[in-house]
């Protein structure tokens, strides 16, 4: 293994986002072609870039560090998307919110105030055995799977189907063009500045360079 890149960097530098833009060029450079992106930014509008990126480039660790889940999916890659939604349950990237109590309420016996703050932990439900069996262990085959790492009810993250398949996308490719890729664990960098949020900032790699398929960008 000759050469190295850090799958994270390119789409989140220690808390600097960079545009939508920038964002997938760099994804595309950097599993198609792993080479520095040259990027210019034409648009401030960055949904999703944060928690797209995070659930991609956590998938990515945990795979690194798990070969015999890589193993399985190279090998079944009809489990990509039961995957998909199983590291989402995982991860949890939007891991919790906050929300004021409007009118007095008893939920789960316990008794809730008029205008006392809540925190709603979505992790915590992804990780609820009495929903999900075996729930702290990633099962890439789980079905069904009744995860709520895209929120609940009216404000549902309205980009689920998208950041779904964005990340399946960029796993696929990388899994596709770097399958044996190590992780260097002494470089992983996991920013904390967001309490609501997870994820990486630096996912340093080696990987065994090959012949490029001179796959065209779009």
């Amino acid at each position: 293994m000759a050469e190295g890149g850090n799958l994270a960097a390119p789409v989140m530098r220690r808390g600097a986002r960079l545009q939508p833009d920038q964002t997938g060029r760099a994804a595309w450079r950097r599993t198609y072609h792993l080479g520095p992106p040259q990027l210019a930014a034409k648009d401030d509008r960055a949904g999703g870039v944060d928690t797209t990126t995070s659930q991609t480039a956590l998938t990515l660790l945990h795979l690194g560090t798990h070969p015999e889940l890589r193993q399985q999916l190279i090998d079944h890659p009809e489990l990509y998307r039961t995957a998909t939604d199983e590291f989402l349950r995982y991860f949890s990237v939007n891991q919790q919110l906050s929300r004021t109590v409007t009118r007095d309420a008893t939920v789960g016996g316990q008794q809730l105030r008029r205008n006392d703050r809540v925190v709603i932990s979505w992790l915590a439900a992804n990780h609820d055995e009495q929903e999900f069996e075996h729930a702290d262990e990633v099962v890439l085959d789980r079905t069904p799977n009744r995860h709520l790492a895209f929120g609940l009810g009216p404000h549902r993250c309205i980009g689920s189907h998208l950041a779904r398949l964005m990340s399946e996308v960029m796993v696929r490719a990388v899994l596709a063009r770097i399958p044996d890729y190590q992780v260097d664990l002494d470089g992983v960098y996991q920013y904390r500045g967001n309490p609501s949020m997870t994820g990486l900032g630096e996912l340093p790699v080696t990987f065994t360079p090959v012949v490029s398929r001179g796959t065209s960008q779009p």
